[in-house]
């Protein structure tokens, strides 16, 4: 549709008193510009919109005597009666969010851009507003997304595939459009946590062609999503995702598990919010010795070993902490050298870790353990 017959649809709107379909005629041409990289004056265009809309009130009624549309109105799943998504307000804040730097700037970088988009768009540019969060599962891409819409003063639209996938034959795909719909006449962060689960690859032979057929819809509603709206999708299975979503995207952000100085820096943050203390030489081992953990797991290993302390006072916390590490990292996976390692670490720290206990907890025999130990001890004399 030409620039000229999307005035006269607007016109034609505007005589008739429909409101809804004037202000969706607006959105068209905004959308319209935007497609031809006018950046600033769609910008200009959607202020003028939102302007009209917060002096609603002073217009005449005969300008527009109908009832206001609700544009905040969230949709249903008409097979099931359930909200296709939930508006909610973040208070994660984004700056206690431990991060390496690779990840940290680009989520920074993009915080940056939206506060200050009208300056990008006096040269014709755009926030990026297609993000893809990708990586291992407790890594913190929901969690950063929450602290990216409270940065920025927005809400969250979080999608329920629960209620967006119907059992109605195309229904999913209208109900994908209807939220994508939501996101375009509301200032907010439509949040696609596990995309994976309506973006797989097309390729596959196990998925049904209901199923290929949404794809196709997510890239199409893609395509169309507006250069003043923000959009995260978070994966734990990026290889599962097609091709053609990557595409999409105009920045991917890499989500991965913790060097030792950043697990450090969970763990001592956490004891912090908990008010407790431990000594340093307990917080370092934690440290050292939980590779391959996410921080979500870090976290729930503190809480864990904290939580036990304070209902068996009895015991010592260093142990119940270091008891909870040693599940999580599932001992009968870990060669028996890596366990006595462990072990030696541990007798060095305190003598309460005893044969018997570390025979225990590490699965190896008491006199198996004591004699890998002293082997250990006496190559290092």
């Amino acid at each position: 549709m030409s620039r000229g017959e999307m005035l006269v649809n607007m016109i034609t709107s505007f005589s008739r008193n429909d409101r809804e379909g004037f202000i969706e005629d607006c959105e068209e041409l905004i959308a319209f510009e935007e497609s031809k990289k006018n950046y600033r004056l769609a910008t200009l265009m959607r202020k003028a919109l939102e302007e009209g809309e917060k002096n609603n009130s002073k217009v005449a009624p005969s300008s527009f005597a109908i009832t206001p549309i609700e544009t905040n109105r969230i949709k249903k799943n008409v097979s099931n009666g359930n909200d296709l998504l939930s508006l909610e307000k973040s208070y994660v804040n984004l700056s206690s969010i431990k991060l390496p730097k690779s990840t940290k700037n680009p989520i920074y970088s993009l915080v940056e851009q939206w506060k200050k988009r009208e300056s990008l768009a006096q040269y014709n540019l755009s926030p990026q507003n297609k993000v893809l969060f990708h990586g291992p599962p407790g890594t913190g891409k929901t969690y950063t997304a929450y602290g990216i819409a409270n940065a920025l003063g927005y809400d969250v639209a979080y999608i329920r595939f629960d209620s967006l996938v119907s059992s109605y034959l195309g229904q999913t795909g209208a109900n994908l459009k209807e939220v994508f719909d939501f996101s375009k006449k509301n200032r907010c962060l439509l949040l696609l946590d596990e995309i994976d689960a309506i973006g797989k690859k097309r390729d596959d032979q196990q998925e049904l062609g209901e199923l290929k057929r949404i794809v196709i819809s997510l890239l199409q509603n893609l395509d169309k999503f507006p250069n003043d709206s923000l959009l995260v999708a978070c994966t734990n299975h990026p290889h599962l995702l097609d091709a053609a979503l990557w595409r999409r995207f105009d920045s991917l952000v890499e989500f991965n598990n913790p060097e030792v100085s950043e697990r450090l820096s969970i763990i001592e943050a956490r004891l912090a919010e908990l008010n407790v203390k431990c000594d340093e030489h307990w917080t370092k081992f934690w440290a050292d010795t939980s590779n391959g953990l996410s921080p979500a797991i870090l976290v729930q290993i503190i809480e864990n070993g904290v939580r036990k302390w304070a209902i068996q006072n009895e015991q010592n916390m260093n142990t119940l902490i270091t008891a909870e590490l040693i599940y999580y990292l599932n001992v009968e996976d870990t060669s028996e050298k890596v366990r006595v390692n462990i072990a030696k670490k541990l007798r060095s720290q305190s003598k309460i870790f005893s044969f018997a206990y570390l025979s225990e907890l590490l699965r190896i025999p008491k006199s198996t353990l004591h004699k890998r130990i002293k082997e250990e001890l006496d190559k290092e004399d």
